[in-house]
């Protein structure tokens, strides 16, 4: 796809996604539970948070995000029907969205955590945790997108309803 398409869509896709406030809160809600998990692998694996690796936990808001969005844009473009009616099937635009948009937000995330796994050879152990720690959201983020919102798209059957 062009990268020029993408921006120029980008702010359009925003405003839809505030128009319907069900749709940003379950993006929000699974942002939210990556960044849990993020929290939480952090701190299981020893690391203590200070100010050098601290800055791990902005940019995977701002990366982390887009995961999620992109998974539950393409759902509702699955659900989307001829003349603007819903599709019937859930299920089926679920694991069409998963199927089809997974493996791209899985490639760009897969592509940002190569990169923050080069901070885990330095010698400087500021570089090395926020390598880590960087690594740990981008981890989480990812696996939230593609396991939780689907999950919850699934298994909450008055939400997918509506949406």
């Amino acid at each position: 796809m062009d990268p020029t398409a993408v921006t120029a869509t980008a702010p359009a896709e925003l405003a839809d996604f505030a128009r319907v406030p069900t749709w940003a809160l379950l993006v929000l809600l699974t942002f939210a539970v990556g960044i849990v998990w993020m929290v939480g692998f952090t701190f299981l694996g020893g690391i203590k948070v200070n100010y050098a690796n601290f800055a791990a936990f902005p940019i995977t808001f701002g990366i982390g995000v887009d995961y999620a969005v992109n998974i539950m844009a393409r759902f509702r473009q699955e659900r989307a029907g001829p003349g603007g009616a819903r599709r019937a099937d859930p299920t089926g635009a679920v694991e069409r969205s998963v199927l089809s948009t997974g493996g791209a937000v899985a490639l760009c995330s897969l592509t940002t955590i190569i990169g923050y796994s080069s901070l885990l050879l330095a010698k400087n152990r500021a570089l090395f945790l926020f390598g880590a720690v960087a690594v740990q959201g981008e981890v989480s983020c990812l696996f939230a997108a593609l396991l939780a919102l689907p999950a919850v798209l699934l298994v909450w059957r008055g939400l997918t309803a509506r949406l």
